[in-house]
């Protein structure tokens, strides 16, 4: 495909650098040539210096020929131009990075339709969803949410006093019965495993569950994680994602909301936004003002202040302090390892969050990576089965021993159906599946079950 970004900030850059690796032909637009030289330094790419509402300047970047055209430069009224300049050259899917909230909802969205924008983007939502999903199960080491959240995957580590803790995958299953439910991959030792029936779990394993969400309580028995309700949340840094996050966090009723704001003007308006949520102006990173607030009572302590450096040392401080469990947003992935080694509990980046979401529109659930394993080189892949595909008609046993690639399918939705399959069950066309394979098997699961990329 051609595929022309307007904008090389956070998101542009981690879509750019994706589908370069896709082998598709990316161009780059953005009038900053620090911005352009910093994405050339990693890619193969068409990069050009200008403003991307030029039509001349598209034209520089071939949007005669395009098939994507994605514009995520700060400026949502600059995103919507390019999107109708896009509309003007007949580009296909043309998206824009909206991030007022009035604009993206409501009757707006289909104005927005009308000058061009055929998919509306908004990172800070994504974030906050992602974010939601921790808070939605404490306790967790991962998350992720299928099919509307219907379908959740959540990865614990299991402790000897858990009733996982010993048991093979069949006995559990026998357990489970009656609930969509299974242990999908393990990281032991740094190895990421595909587990199968006579696996046995063993205390410091780290389990990978994929349970649908009426579960929720099997779960939480199993891993002993009891669905505690939060009592306190702290939220810390000047942002748009600081802002709606507290939005949902009231929606959850939780009594104690707090938001520490360093901006003075910016603190006033939200409390006039805001309902429950106590606003404060200061510092995440003032260990005073921490005490204050008696953040070692605190379920969550989140830092979403636009610097990584602001938001590692605040998460930092509040571990030290007690609170169970933080998150920190960063803007450079490279080092989530690293800051997850050093005690925060969760480490989101928005450029990678919203890459996979984008992608994902993109194929509209066809093929897809929705997120790595740990450190391993295991996939948890999302993917549609294809026409014309070898598995169609087969049980799940019989394309085992179709491919030597050793793979597991979590879950099957078929119509308004969500199960866990067996051996025994027959695989179909539009089947929508997740599948846990090793990296390198990626083109193989493709192939096999003819998803469209």
């Amino acid at each position: 495909m051609n595929i022309i970004i307007v904008g090389a900030g956070i998101v542009g850059t981690a879509l750019a650098n994706q589908w370069q690796r896709g082998g598709h032909q990316v161009a780059v637009i953005d009038p900053s040539s620090k911005a352009l030289n910093a994405v050339q330094e990693s890619m193969d790419i068409l990069a050009i210096l200008g403003n991307g509402v030029n039509p001349s300047v598209l034209e520089q970047a071939d949007i005669a020929h395009c098939d994507i055209l994605v514009a995520v430069t700060p400026i949502d009224e600059i995103n919507i131009v390019v999107c109708g300049i896009g509309k003007y050259f007949n580009v296909a899917r043309r998206f824009a990075r909206i991030r007022n909230d009035e604009l993206a909802g409501g009757s707006s969205a289909s104005y927005l339709k009308e000058l061009g924008v055929t998919d509306i983007i908004q990172p800070e939502k994504v974030v906050v969803e992602r974010v939601m999903q921790f808070l939605s199960t404490p306790g967790v080491k991962d998350a992720a949410n299928f099919h509307n959240n219907e379908l959740l995957l959540r990865a614990v580590l299991i402790h000897k006093d858990m009733p996982l803790e010993g048991k093979t995958l069949k006995a559990l299953r026998d357990i489970s019965v009656s609930h969509t439910f299974l242990v999908v991959a393990v990281i032991r030792e740094n190895i990421g495993i595909i587990p199968m029936g006579d696996f046995i779990l063993k205390e410091n394993d780290i389990a990978f569950l994929v349970f649908h969400k009426s579960s929720l309580g099997l779960f939480s028995t199993l891993t002993n994680q009891t669905q505690r309700s939060l009592e306190k949340v702290i939220v810390s840094g000047n942002s748009l994602i600081g802002e709606k996050l507290c939005l949902e966090l009231e929606k959850m009723q939780i009594p104690q909301i707090v938001w520490i704001n360093p901006d003075r003007s910016a603190a006033e308006k939200a409390a006039a936004n805001l309902d429950t949520t106590q606003v404060l102006m200061g510092d995440g990173m003032e260990m005073d003002l921490l005490r204050e607030l008696n953040i070692s009572h605190a379920d969550f302590f989140i830092s979403v202040s636009e610097e990584t450096d602001n938001n590692i040392i605040s998460a930092l401080l509040a571990h030290s302090s007690g609170v169970h469990e933080t998150i920190a947003i960063t803007d450079d992935p490279r080092f989530n390892d690293l800051f997850l080694s050093i005690g925060i509990s969760h480490v989101l980046s928005p450029r990678l969050v919203m890459a996979q979401e984008i992608v994902s529109m993109i194929r509209g659930g066809h093929f897809g990576l929705v997120m790595r394993v740990g450190t391993t080189d295991l996939d948890v892949i999302h993917l549609i089965i294809g026409e014309k595909s070898i598995v169609d008609g087969h049980t799940l046993g019989d394309v085992w021993k179709m491919v030597k690639a050793k793979f597991l399918v979590g879950s099957i939705k078929r119509g308004n159906d969500m199960f866990i399959p067996t051996g025994p069950t027959i695989l179909k066309t539009g089947d929508d599946i997740i599948v846990i394979s090793k990296h390198k098997n990626r083109n193989t699961i493709q192939k096999l079950f003819k998803a469209r990329q």
